[in-house]
């Protein structure tokens, strides 16, 4: 608790501080009088020269002042000059991007008038387009079903030359029959001419009945092969006549167009092999009628004639020996070729069943381009099956008087058995010339790749 004795104390201590405050005062004014009083003087000039001096220093500064000034000015100037510069070319630029702007803008419009078209046109195509695709689906099926009827057919032509080899097989067992026969009645030429007569009637009776199985062997291939041939030439020409159908808008009609082409281009060769099998079907028939009027020949004579005729006979056994191996290796060749153009179709049945899947696969999908240009069919450029068909008939005639002359040559050869002995060395040398005609290789005909890569070069 504070006193009165507190009180008192602390305002005497308050007091005896104001006094001695009192008292040093006037001796802090009076320091800071003659502090401020020198300063004073020191800071303004007194003397003509201070002030002179004084004057320069503010002449001095004044002109630093000026020329800092005058450089910011010029440095306001150059950047007022460069502002201007980009300001024009600001100004260009605008200038040119307007007109971009502008181009733009009407490019944009076009684009969208042309977009509007290409709608409307799409929108209008979209049906038939569809419809195109519904029609190519049910092309590629009907191509899938044609091809499977020929590769069927592949298989019965397959069959059919199955059998012809068998029938060559035979002509070969026939040859050495032929032979044995030949070596048996030379055998029986060395031994004695006792039972001459009837070793010939024998083995002139039985090549008589071999000959004439074979015919029949022959005829039934050749009518076999005739159906073969009507039924795959109304194939070809079915796929030919579907190919030039409407669905040669599609574009793919091209490609199927040349996938078909070549498998049509089978049924001439069938033909040819037909003709030729029907003209060897004539020579084996004259060669029977021949083989009767030697027989009804060696049954008419007697003695030396006999002798003569057994000696011609053996010459003429010889050369049809020579003329039967011949044939036999012309038509191991003919079968060797059509064993590999049948493989060829067989191949590019293959390939075409490949790429009609695929393209079916392809449509399918929806990839066929909407706005592309069908095909221009190039069956026009082409010549159709049934032109080739009426060229190779036409053709045929012409190759019968060949035959004819064959024939001819084989009667005069079977006449040539009667001759005078006088005249044997005239019918050996021609029975010897014979197997010479017979062995000449057979005019090579063009292979069906050659064809067809013709008929693709034609197209």
């Amino acid at each position: 608790m504070i006193t009165i004795q507190s009180a008192m104390l602390i305002t005497l201590g308050f007091l005896a501080a104001s006094l001695l405050a009192l008292l040093f005062a006037p001796l802090f004014w009076r320091r800071a009088v003659r502090l401020t009083t020198r300063r004073m003087k020191e800071a303004m000039p007194l003397t003509e020269a201070e002030i002179q001096a004084d004057k320069d220093r503010l002449r001095a500064e004044h002109a630093v002042r000026v020329h800092r000034l005058e450089s910011q000015a010029e440095q306001v100037q150059m950047a007022m000059a460069r502002q201007k510069i980009d300001l024009s070319r600001r100004d260009s630029d605008i200038n040119v991007l307007q007109g971009a702007l502008e181009r733009l803008q009407s490019e944009l419009e076009e684009a969208l008038n042309a977009r509007r078209v290409l709608e409307q046109t799409v929108s209008d195509r979209l049906p038939r387009v569809e419809h195109r695709l519904g029609e190519a689906r049910k092309l590629i099926s009907s191509r899938d079903h044609e091809i499977s009827e020929l590769t069927q057919t592949a298989d019965r032509q397959g069959r059919a030359l199955s059998e012809a080899a068998s029938i060559n097989a035979q002509q070969s067992a026939e040859i050495e029959r032929l032979g044995s026969s030949l070596t048996s009645r030379k055998r029986g030429g060395r031994e004695g001419p006792s039972d001459q007569r009837h070793d010939s009637d024998v083995a002139l009776r039985s090549e008589l009945e071999a000959l004439r199985a074979k015919t029949r062997d022959q005829s039934q291939l050749i009518n076999r092969l005739q159906s073969q041939i009507a039924r795959s030439g109304n194939y070809a020409m079915a796929a030919a006549n579907s190919l030039q159908a409407p669905a040669a808008a599609v574009s793919l009609n091209g490609t199927q167009h040349d996938a078909a082409a070549p498998v049509a281009d089978s049924a001439p060769d069938t033909e040819a092999d037909l003709r030729s099998l029907k003209a060897k079907a004539q020579d084996q028939t004259a060669e029977i009628a021949r083989l009767k009027a030697a027989i009804a020949v060696f049954e008419g004579t007697t003695g030396d004639e006999q002798k003569l005729s057994f000696r011609d006979s053996k010459i003429a056994l010889k050369a049809r020996l020579s003329g039967l191996e011949a044939q036999f290796d012309h038509q191991k060749n003919t079968l060797a070729s059509a064993r590999s153009e049948l493989a060829a179709a067989n191949e590019r049945l293959a390939l075409q069943a490949a790429h009609f899947t695929a393209e079916l696969k392809r449509l399918g999908a929806g990839t066929l381009p909407a706005s592309g240009q069908p095909r221009r069919p190039t069956a026009e450029a082409r010549v159709s099956l049934a032109d080739r068909v009426a060229q190779i008939r036409s053709s045929a005639p012409a190759e019968e008087p060949s035959a004819a002359k064959s024939n001819g040559a084989l009667g005069d050869f079977s006449s040539g058995t009667e001759a005078k002995p006088a005249r044997e060395n005239k019918p050996e040398t021609a029975h010897g010339e014979s197997p010479k005609a017979v062995d000449a290789p057979p005019e090579r005909k063009p292979r069906l790749l050659d064809r067809i890569s013709n008929l693709a070069k034609m197209s």
